[in-house]
């Protein structure tokens, strides 16, 4: 819209323009009125990225125990959710459970405000699923080359790009090389912030220790949560049930 001075509407905007934007405002506003504060801002901040009324106590909490990228949209993010409907449409058997939880996440993208992070994370998943699922056996080193390689065409590449393409490396590189089901389980959160370890301390001059053990006690709940507000949001917090969980599952 444009306003004159005194605050007035003299042209109203294009209203396809803002619905994406307003739907995804409508459901935050329902996020808060379902959800006790503030539970209500950290899963904002985790599913739709709307970080701006997480209390700074809760900020700082996160913080100092190494959580923080929990707080905002990331390429976990979107492999937790991308993951977890693939592993339910691989129950009912059905074939190429990647590429369809993919498909079924693409409507839902805009939903999230598009951070680089989670826009390189959701390309590099769609392509491991068209490539595995559908025509080749592609190397998911070559793919994740290949949105190294649009990255760099299309914006330039950030320090968060750089720590999001070795945590990924990591986690590939354990996925590769270790056989043991339990060991890989474990070295799963590790992985990543071995892999940019460097290019913190070189950059930032620090690192938190504790955040490797944080993030793999954190997961058991996080991950949880963050499906359950997921479900919750896409049903609209019609259901009872999941906007409990919801709230139980934040406030651990």
């Amino acid at each position: 819209d444009i306003v004159n001075e005194s605050g007035r509407i003299i042209q109203k905007g294009s209203s396809i323009f803002y619905l994406l934007p307003n739907l995804r405002l409508r459901i935050y506003r329902k996020l808060e009125e379902n959800i006790p504060y503030p539970v209500s801002s950290v899963a904002g901040g985790a599913t739709l990225g709307v970080r701006r009324e997480i209390p700074d106590a809760v900020k700082s909490y996160f913080l100092l125990s190494g959580l923080y990228p929990f707080l905002a949209i990331s390429g976990l993010h979107i492999g937790i959710v991308i993951g977890s409907i693939a592993f339910v449409l691989r129950l009912f058997s059905l074939k190429k459970p990647l590429t369809k939880a993919s498909l079924v996440v693409l409507p839902l993208m805009p939903l999230t405000g598009l951070p680089p992070s989670a826009v390189r994370a959701y390309l590099y998943t769609l392509f491991v699923s068209l490539g595995i699922e559908n025509f080749r056996k592609v190397s998911p080193y070559y793919l994740l080359g290949v949105i190294l390689f649009l990255t760099a065409v299309t914006e330039s590449i950030s320090i968060g790009a750089v720590l999001s393409f070795l945590a990924v490396g990591g986690i590939l590189v354990i996925i590769d090389s270790v056989k043991s089901k339990v060991l890989k389980l474990l070295l799963f959160p590790v992985a990543p912030a071995l892999f940019t370890l460097p290019v913190v301390l070189s950059n930032f001059g620090t690192f938190n220790l504790m955040s490797v053990v944080n993030s793999q006690i954190a997961g058991f709940v996080f991950v949880p949560f963050l499906i359950v507000t997921f479900l919750a949001e896409v049903t609209f917090f019609k259901v009872d049930f999941l906007n409990r969980m919801v709230e139980i599952l934040g406030s651990i």
